[in-house]
Parts: structure tokens; sequence; C-alpha cells
């Protein structure tokens, strides 16, 4: 069994607990056990500190049987990058490359070397030796190839050693050959003879527009290997975990071997999971075999109101398998007395049944409103584009240049929360009413709130042209927040904003879109337990994407028509079960 993101090692204490009871079950010595445990259950993570507790939780899972290990225990849980994203192609080989910071090359292994764990560990021995005793590399490439590896690679380790000498000679440590162990533990892991039986774990959960600039590239060239890329307007919804159930399944898991991941309930039945669901992965095939519910069992793994928590599933696979999901899931569903509630506590209030499949979500559509309603306007970061009449001076604000103090709100996200946002006075033809997702309610339009929109004659100003149009106030405010926009926005490799202000403030067009003024506007909300809709008679308005609208040719005939469809109970459930879940709405 392989965890290849283990975390503290919950995972791993659950299979070795139930490895050493069938062992005694089956009447095996006990050092026998806990040699088999050694030999079968792995663990692999990225960050050190959740590795060295990991290794504990190994550990205290043997018990008792801690007495009876060998003189010798080498506790397979690892510091490793499960994802290879330094194993790089090299001709008909490979190689992995292991960064040497600040700014020094990679070390290079052949990949074919470390996947042999025996040849590998003798000639991480004569690197040792050869810093011991300052070998020249040459010796050491000679003793390698003697050791058994090919010409090719004993040449790339020589090289190598060359450069782990130098660092030696610099004072740059002597463990570098601990840190080489560690982190090719997932190439011999990955080698056909060393996969598992097993794949088990819960990946992280981070979508493409959290990610760092560099990062983004990466997760997107690999999820287009496995033909799991879905683009277009899904693109920011891309998910790494996705690419824990391609390449854990194709580098870690033996023919017919299973797997099981926590993850976004979204799996299910999500267009941006499609490729996982429908078999049409490319380089390994997974069938998905059996799948749990937990969107429903609080306050762990459903959504919660004012809670990051999101809906969350398992889904189960079979490699090297065909065919769709199956008809019928596993579904718990009830709330907990607490987060960390015992087993007895947790079977006392969860119900468990059996369920049909989620329907898939879609983007097709036979209404011929699917083409005409928009998402609003990408108003984000929200301080810069909310606002709240600030205090002026004895002389009081301008009327039409009223002064005005960006909003802070609860909704803000990191880092915008530590950024100040911008006052100043703003030409009052920018100062635009705006309608939020909680702006709409059934058949009525709640209380707007006001923000800067740098919009004029179908134009996104930036605070140049404002400042060539003769807008002072705008050009200044938008200064200000072009300039912090600059400093904590994603950034590309190059180090600059992968997209300026006023590309975000516009994007998809979404902005602009509602320049040309519409007298009559139906809208309806993103989010929130129930569909409401209602209509807009003001064409000066602004909608913030949290609602969606379209242009109504009447009120009588049209928009009101189109509210009473939207608002009325069958619509709400016809799509109840498309919806995301907390437990407002139980």
């Amino acid at each position: 069994m392989l965890d290849p993101s283990c975390g503290s090692g919950t995972f791993l204490f659950h299979a070795l607990r139930r490895l050493i009871e069938a062992g005694r079950q089956a009447g095996v010595p006990p050092a026998e056990i806990v040699e088999t445990c050694a030999d079968r259950v792995f663990g692999i993570d990225v960050h050190p500190v959740a590795v060295a507790l990991a290794r504990v939780t190994w550990l205290l899972a043997l018990g008792d049987l801690v007495q009876d290990r060998p003189p010798t225990l080498s506790v397979p849980v690892y510091m490793g990058d499960s994802m290879q994203w330094n194993l790089r192609p090299l001709g008909a080989s490979a190689e992995v490359l292991v960064d040497v910071p600040p700014n020094d090359p990679p070390l290079r292994i052949p990949a074919g070397l470390a996947s042999d764990q025996h040849l590998f560990e003798r000639a991480l021995d004569e690197l040792n030796r050869g810093l011991d005793t300052l070998a020249e590399p040459e010796a050491i490439r000679h003793a390698i190839a003697l050791a058994g590896a090919t010409t090719e690679d004993a040449a790339m380790l020589g090289q190598t050693f060359a450069q782990l000498k130098e660092l030696y000679l610099d004072g740059r440590n002597h463990i570098w050959t601990f840190i080489l162990r560690n982190l090719l533990r997932p190439v011999w892991l990955s080698h056909p003879d060393h996969r598992a039986d097993v794949l088990i774990g819960n990946p992280p959960w981070i979508v493409y527009r959290h990610l760092s600039a560099d990062m983004k590239d990466r997760l997107r060239e690999a999820l287009r290997s496995y033909n799991l890329w879905v683009g277009g307007s899904l693109a920011t919804q891309q998910d790494m975990c996705a690419l824990f159930w391609a390449r854990g399944a194709e580098r870690y898991l033996r023919d017919g071997g299973v797997l099981a991941l926590v993850l976004p309930y979204a799996a299910l039945n999500a267009p941006v999971f499609a490729g996982m669901r429908d078999g049409g992965m490319e380089r390994v095939r997974v069938a998905i075999i059996g799948g749990w519910g937990l969107e429903r069992v609080w306050p762990i793994f459903g959504a919660q109101s004012g809670s990051s928590t999101r809906s969350t599933c398992v889904l189960f696979g079979e490699r090297d398998r065909a065919g769709p999901p199956p008809a019928e899931f596993d579904r718990w569903v009830g709330v907990l007395p607490r987060r960390d509630a015992s087993e007895a506590e947790a079977a006392q209030v969860l119900a468990h049944m059996r369920a049909a499949w989620p329907r898939p979500r879609t983007l097709l559509a036979a209404s011929p409103y699917r083409t005409r309603f928009r998402n609003g306007a990408s108003l984000f970061p929200r301080r810069f584009v909310l606002v709240e009449y600030a205090a002026a001076g004895r002389l009081q604000s301008r009327r039409d240049a009223p002064r005005l103090r960006g909003r802070v709100g609860s909704l803000d996200k990191r880092p915008w929360t530590g950024v100040e946002p911008p006052e100043g006075p703003v030409e009052r033809i920018f100062v635009r009413r705006i309608a939020l997702g909680e702006s709409v309610a059934p058949y009525r339009v709640l209380d707007l709130v006001t923000g800067v929109v740098p919009m004029e004659s179908g134009a996104i100003l930036t605070a140049a042209s404002a400042d060539a149009r003769g807008h002072r106030g705008l050009a200044a405010w938008l200064r200000d927040a072009e300039t912090k926009w600059n400093e904590h926005s994603n950034k590309g490799v190059d180090g600059a904003p992968r997209m300026t202000l006023t590309r975000s403030l516009n994007h998809l067009q979404k902005l602009v879109a509602q320049a040309a003024r519409s007298p009559i506007r139906v809208l309806y909300t993103k989010a929130g337990t129930r569909l409401s809709a209602c209509w807009l008679e003001d064409d000066d308005v602004i909608i913030d994407h949290k609602a969606y609208w379209s242009a109504a040719n009447s009120l009588e005939e049209e928009a009101a028509y189109v509210a009473a469809v939207l608002n009325t109970s069958i619509v709400l459930d016809r799509v109840k079960d498309l919806q995301p879940v907390g437990p407002r709405s139980a």
C-alpha cells in the first residue's frame, strides 16, 4: 500500500493496524509481521515536517510489536515529490533533477539507476566514500560502473559527484546523499517491480487559479498529457487532485491495482472531472468502481456557510479496466456531535444509504436563454471597486467628485485583506451602483452597493488612459490600485503580474458586455440554497459575478415570465441534486 501524499500518516496507521491484525489472526510470528509491515506500507510527502510526523505515526501503529523490530528498521516513509515534477526525459531514458539552492545547477541522477534500489544504494555508498576521501570524479565514475551501472549512468553520476565535491569543499553540508536517497524514492516506487497493489490517500486540493505562475504551467501541461485539461471557462476550476488520480495510477499502481482517494464532491459529477469518470484518460486506464458521498456529514466533510470546507467524496478505481461509473454510490448523512467524534459516536448519528450516482453536470442546454444569460463582472479585489463615502474636510466633497474609500468586507480574501484600500475623490460618472448576489431576492431587488467602475464609452480605463482623458480623480484612484495589484497579484515566471488589473476587471469581457444600456434585465443568483430571480429596471446598475443576467425585451411579456419560471419550486426541484450542499439545506 502506498499513500503518495501521506501527511501525518493517518492512512498508514490504519493500514498497518489492519495488516498486523491479519498477521496475528494467521499466526505469523511477531518479527515477521514487523518485517512485512516495513515491506508493504509506504508513504511519501513533500513536506519534511509531515514526513517526520508520519514516521512517528508509522512506528506508533506497531504498538507492542515495536519490541520485535530487527536491529535496523528502516521506516518506509520518505520525503519526496510523488508527482515527479523533477523527472525529465533524456533521450530514450530519463533523469531526475534535484534542486541546489539558491542558484546552482541541479544535481542529475539517472532515473533508471534510481529505480534499482540495490544498485542505487551502492552508488550512494561510492558517492559518500568519495566525499570522505575527496576522491577524483573519474575514480567514482569507474567504481560506479564496476558496481553494475551502465556507461552513460556512471558518467552522469561522475559529473554529479564532481558537483557534490564542490559543495562539500564550500562547506555546504554533507547530507546530499541523504537528500538524494529520500527524493528519489518515488522513482524507485514507480518501477514496475515495486508498484503498489493499493493506492490510497487524501491528495492536495488546489485549484488552478490559486497556483503560482510556474505551477499553473506545469499543471496545465501535465493534465493535457492525460487528456484531463478542459480549459475555457473551466480552466480556473482545474484541480491538482485530478493529477494525483491519473499520475498516481500510472506511476505507482500495478496492473489491476485499486486506488481510493478523498476528493472534492465535484469529482462525482462536475464537467471539469469528466475525463476521470468517462474513461477518456490517456496514458493509463482507470475505471471508477465505487464512490462515497460525504457531503452531508457535518461538520467535517460538508460545505459550511462561512467556511472554506469543500464538499467531499471518496472515489474508488481499478487500473487497466474500462467502463462507466456504477449506477449507485454509498452516502452517509448526519451531524456529528463534535469534529473529533469517536467511531461509536459517529455510528449513532450517521445514516448510511445507497443512492443513485449524482447526475452529471454539463454545459449543454436546450433553452435559448442558455446563450442569452451572462455572468456578471469580476469586480475583484472588492476593496478596489466597492466603496463607501469617506469623511471629507470642512470644505466637503465636490458634488461631481465625491471622496470615496474602498470598502473592507468579510468576503475579502488573501492577500488583499492586508492591503490598504484606495481613498480619494473620483468623478461621479464612474461611481455606479452595483448588484451583488445578495441583492437578488425572488421578484425583488434588495440593497445595492456603490462602486468605482472605470468604464467609459465601452472601454475599460487604466490610470494612464483616465489621466489622458482628463479624469484626474479616477486616474489617481487607479494608479494606487494598479500599484498594489502589481505588487500582490499572481506573478508569471518573469516576475510580472500574469494579468493586469484592467484585464482582471474585464475578465472574459464581462464588464464591457454591460456597457450597452439595457432598460430591463433579469437577474438570478449564482450561489445559495434557493434559486432566486428578479428583474431590474435601471440601466445604470453594474452586475457583479455573483449573479447572472440577461436583457429582456419587455417587462410583462418576458422579464416577469422568466423570473416566474426561475423562482418556481419546480425548477428548484429539477436542479437541487446539482447544487452544492451545506448544513442550511439539509
